[in-house]
């Protein structure tokens, strides 16, 4: 039965950190900072660096995802936030929800931010650095998701005097819907803007996929076979 352990442990593994849904496409000038770094530059008609997602203020950010597949299984969730002038990461809690609407009923967790060497900049600006980007991962997570959409609902708290602020990606990589939500003051979420049309976040969703029906046969009749073929020894 080694071997079937084996087998078994490999297909966990394989899945454990499964990126399930990718909607974290900030940079349109790659290696375009004078530093070497990646820009998250505004394009034509664009006017917002980022939208406001303050825990203290109660501003809430919300976008969909879909689930696919016989469902989901979620064990976490990336985000991208700045704080205008920061110059080591200060976003140090994520107050987030998942559910089938967007909500401000959030949980909050404790998290450590990474820089990213990407930079929200107007166009034709290769050297400023005071927006940032910072990569907020929330872990640990056990969550089941039926197939469908769903919204995940989340603001930021740091140390820096600014924002937080949750940046949009650039309009021509926005292939989501352009159809994230703001609730200011807990009050009613409604579509933001980004210029002329509406936006979409910068977010990732981890976890594995539950396998489907036909795959689940296949490996149980590749198990009977080992098995088989074992006893046949």
């Amino acid at each position: 039965m080694k071997t079937l352990a084996i087998l078994a442990m490999a297909t966990i593994s394989a899945g454990a950190f499964a990126q399930l849904w990718d909607q974290s496409d900030v940079v349109n000038v790659p290696g375009g900072h004078a530093n070497g770094g990646d820009l998250s530059q505004l394009e034509t008609g664009e006017t917002i660096f980022g939208y406001g997602a303050q825990t203290p203020s109660n501003n809430v950010m919300a976008d969909d995802f879909t689930v696919t597949g016989p469902g989901w299984n979620v064990t976490g969730l990336t985000f991208w936030a700045y704080q205008t002038g920061a110059t080591t990461p200060t976003i140090n809690s994520v107050s987030w929800a998942i559910g089938n609407t967007a909500s401000t009923a959030l949980t909050a967790t404790a998290v450590t931010a990474t820089f990213e060497n990407i930079y929200r900049v107007v166009s034709g600006n290769n050297t400023d650095t005071a927006r940032r980007l910072q990569r907020v991962s929330v872990t640990g997570l056990n969550i089941n998701l039926a197939p469908g959409t769903y919204f995940v609902s989340f603001n930021f708290a740091g140390t820096g005097a600014s924002g937080p602020w949750a940046p949009p990606l650039p309009t021509s990589n926005a292939v989501f819907g352009q159809n994230a939500l703001q609730s200011i003051a807990n009050g009613a979420f409604a579509p933001v803007a980004q210029g002329p049309v509406g936006a979409d976040l910068a977010f990732q969703v981890h976890g594995t996929a539950v396998p489907e029906p036909a795959t689940m046969a296949a490996l149980g009749l590749g198990v009977a076979a080992l098995i088989r073929r074992r006893r046949s020894k």
